[in-house]
């Protein structure tokens, strides 16, 4: 976060103000570099994107009056 991340939120601010809501913001894509280098990207499953929650692996099934919940989560 200190080397990467805050230093860069006025250019993140900046690039959001003048590419606008939809554009592919090059801080962000560069961050996305680094963190998948540091193994961080893809936070939380490590086969899928899964902030689309349409991608999400996992499951839960009701068991009795109990859940079980199957899947790796980082």
């Amino acid at each position: 976060m200190d080397e990467h991340v805050y230093p860069g939120e006025a250019r993140y601010f900046r690039e959001s103000m003048e590419l606008g809501p939809w554009a592919v913001w090059p801080v962000v894509e560069e961050l996305k570099s680094l963190a998948r280098e540091a193994g961080l990207w893809n936070m939380t499953e490590p086969a899928v994107a899964s902030s689309d929650a349409t991608n999400v692996e996992s499951t839960i099934e009701r068991d009795g009056d109990e859940y079980v919940i199957s899947g790796r989560k980082w």
